[in-house]
């Protein structure tokens, strides 16, 4: 029988934006589905909106009081009953076609109990200083070459897990990609929630990622991920990241300690970490055995080079957020790359504008980070809301 999905719909004011993501759930040309929506207590009137829909598969469960993210996508889980769980941003759509071709490559694949797809990334108009008219990028993932579906060998998921728990960025984790099996979200529950840590989507697909018996991927954009001025994209991409924060987890979280070891800095630095040391705490029989760790050494470079950079180039950081940072650090990574990172940054600050973000676009290819906006695969778009792209951008089906 073809399987039923269950698509984890989150949400909290933003009802513009639901409308959309809904309609593109609804419009699918498959039938056996259910629609879960976690309204985060929102103030918008979600309740009115889903029962003017009339549609039984559209469920909604609504929070009395907002709870942290990850609750709210562990208590959307909690409602699922499909044989596979699919994740759905609320400014974000479900491209068409897009039961009918995971149903038929799980059928063709014999069931693997994860499949990671890609997706176009679309900003809408005026949300990227750079592209003030709006932004399709057409293929978010870069780390995989083919367009054919494949199983996945365990070297080369492992080798995805090490780079992850190291802070290396090669895949993408937003939860969009992922298609989970109800048996594997079964066995990572022995483990605690499916969710966890800051970061829920870098925790659930690493796990994924180590635990899954089988894991399939399609090199195809399945779903269209949003960045509206009310998502956490825009916050991302127009650094600004204290608005980030808050904007996921309230004004009262940037004040909050994440424990020892984390160093004022990157909040997106500390929260992946936070999701590495999840996936240790939890797995660490299966790290140990596949010889895999956290990067805690890179995260201390990552972090003093951001606060070095935000002081003598961006002017996000002050002086005495430098000097409290720069105090947790040990004598000798000051020496060892702290002093070099410094003079470097120093001296960037110095070039013109263009020039320095030559430099800095060959420091990060040599630390490893990307900056997906200027990588080549992108197009100045006309689309005045995503389910434009919806109807005019369907997936090119690669042969099964």
């Amino acid at each position: 029988m073809p399987p039923r999905f269950s698509v984890l719909l989150p949400t909290r004011n933003r009802l513009e934006l639901l409308r959309y993501a809904v309609e593109s759930v609804r419009a699918q040309d498959y039938p056996d589905w259910e629609l879960i929506i976690s309204d985060n207590c929102s103030e918008d009137d979600v309740v009115g909106f889903i029962h003017s829909l009339g549609d039984n598969r559209v469920v909604l469960h609504r929070a009395n009081v907002p709870v942290p993210v990850t609750e709210n996508w562990n208590n959307a889980l909690g409602h699922a009953s499909g044989e596979y769980v699919v994740m759905l941003g609320d400014d974000d759509c479900l491209m068409p076609g897009y039961f009918r071709i995971v149903a038929g490559l799980l059928k063709e694949r014999s069931d693997p109990d994860y499949v990671y797809t890609d997706a176009y990334l679309f900003a809408y108009p005026g949300v990227l200083p750079d592209h003030p008219n709006g932004y399709l990028r057409q293929g978010y993932n870069t780390y995989f070459h083919t367009r054919r579906p494949y199983e996945m060998g365990e070297v080369e998921r492992l080798e995805i897990v090490r780079k992850s728990l190291g802070l290396v960025p090669v895949i993408h984790f937003n939860m969009q990609l992922s298609v989970v099996s109800r048996e594997l979200i079964a066995r990572l529950s022995e483990r605690g929630p499916f969710f966890q840590s800051r970061f829920p989507d870098y925790y659930a697909t690493m796990v994924c990622f180590i635990m899954a018996s089988r894991v399939l991927i399609y090199q195809q954009p399945l779903v269209t991920i949003g960045i509206s001025p009310k998502s956490y994209g825009y916050f991302h991409f127009n650094k600004r990241q204290q608005g980030g924060r808050s904007f996921l987890y309230g004004p009262e979280s940037l004040n909050d300690d994440l424990g020892p070891g984390h160093i004022p800095g990157n909040w997106e630095n500390d929260g992946w970490l936070s999701a590495a040391e999840a996936v240790q705490a939890n797995y660490s029989r299966e790290l140990k055995r596949a010889h895999l760790r956290v990067g805690f050494a890179r995260y201390r470079r990552l972090q003093m080079l951001y606060n070095l950079k935000g002081y003598f180039v961006d002017g996000v950081v002050t002086e005495g957020q430098l000097r409290q940072a720069w105090m947790q650090f040990k004598l000798w990574e000051r020496l060892a790359y702290g002093l070099p990172l410094g003079a470097i940054v120093f001296a960037l600050a110095r070039l013109k504008k263009t020039s320095r973000e030559q430099a800095l676009r060959r420091i990060r290819r040599i630390l490893g980070r990307r900056n997906i906006l200027a990588e080549p695969e992108w197009e100045v778009s006309d689309y005045a809301n995503i389910m434009d792209v919806w109807r005019r951008m369907p997936p090119e089906l690669a042969d099964t």
